[in-house]
């Protein structure tokens, strides 16, 4: 079976449910596709508002015209000015149970089979809370490592560095594949090889083309814990933050990057409840105070620095 892409596409109006926009791995057509199957849209407003009313109208059509004619659910999810409908598209839902929920300008594909469900995480950031089926490990490969899970969750980011995984319920198992791995690196004294297994709250950098057998475990505090889960929620809040820590959160978000050119201004703390993909509107609020002034600089990025 043919691996079975998926990206995530963002729309804050009308969106196919993730399952549905995925391209069938067999050879089959668009009446036998869609066929029995239920198409969802998702509408960010309240049923009867404008917006709603205009979606369902347009959708009396779909049914007459669609091969294999689908069952089609409307389903409302409101909050936020459709904010909570446009995260909820960032979730991945695996037909096995298991969620991802991927970062800004990342990239998977997924392949489930009787024996394994792999998941190749191309670029970027993702979280995946594993649905637990000891008969087919959960296997997550990026930049040539292998994160294996049985039923846990834990989240990968690659980056110029390296792989880094945290595992914040469970247990994982890291390897690199054999293809990756530089000659003669990895070798365990009795010619064997232990992968590290890495537990809930623990987290591992494993740097390009060096063993994944030397790679430094370390326990991560539960600050750190709770920010690696936070990024993928859909608001963020802060008591006492300081503002670089708030600038990274923000910018594995966003396409739109933060960037401090005051130092001292990093250590400035910050308290709040922000929409996470909202950087815009988080910028406004500490220009309002008059302690920062940003300065844009092109489509995608802005400067903060102290007010004169």
């Amino acid at each position: 079976m043919s691996a079975l892409n998926k990206k995530v596409v963002v729309g804050a109006l009308l969106a196919l449910s993730a399952s549905v926009l995925s391209v069938s791995a067999n050879a089959q057509s668009v009446e036998e596709f869609y066929k029995s199957r239920s198409l969802t849209v998702i509408v960010g407003y309240s049923p009867g508002g404008g917006y709603d009313t205009h979606v369902r109208g347009v959708l009396r059509y779909y049914n007459r015209h669609l091969p294999g004619k689908p069952n089609i659910i409307v389903q409302n999810m409101t909050g936020a000015g459709s904010l909570v409908a446009t995260n909820h598209l960032y979730n991945l839902a695996l037909k096995d149970g298991s969620v991802v929920n991927l970062n800004v300008s990342s990239e998977v594909s997924v392949r489930l089979t009787p024996n394994e469900r792999r998941v190749t995480l191309a670029s970027g950031q993702a979280h995946f809370a594993v649905a637990h089926d000891t008969a087919r490990p959960f296997i997550v490969t990026a930049a040539g490592v292998s994160v294996r899970a049985v039923g846990t969750a834990f989240s990968v980011r690659v980056g110029d560095a390296g792989v880094e995984v945290l595992v914040t319920e469970g247990k994982v198992e890291v390897t690199r594949d054999a293809a990756s791995a530089p000659s003669g690196v990895g070798a365990a004294v009795s010619g064997v090889v232990v992968p590290p297994q890495l537990v809930a709250g623990q987290r591992a950098l494993i740097a390009r083309e060096a063993s994944v057998a030397n790679a430094p475990i370390e326990r991560v505090s539960a600050e750190i814990l709770s920010a690696a889960v936070r990024w993928h929620s859909q608001v963020m809040t802060f008591s006492d933050l300081p503002l670089r820590e708030a600038v990274v959160l923000f910018n594995r978000r966003n396409e739109t990057q933060l960037v401090l050119s005051d130092d001292k201004l990093g250590g400035q703390k910050i308290g709040g409840t922000f929409a996470a993909d909202q950087v815009e509107a988080f910028v406004r609020l500490l220009e309002k105070d008059g302690d920062v002034v940003a300065e844009r600089r092109g489509a995608r990025e802005i400067a903060l620095r102290r007010a004169p």
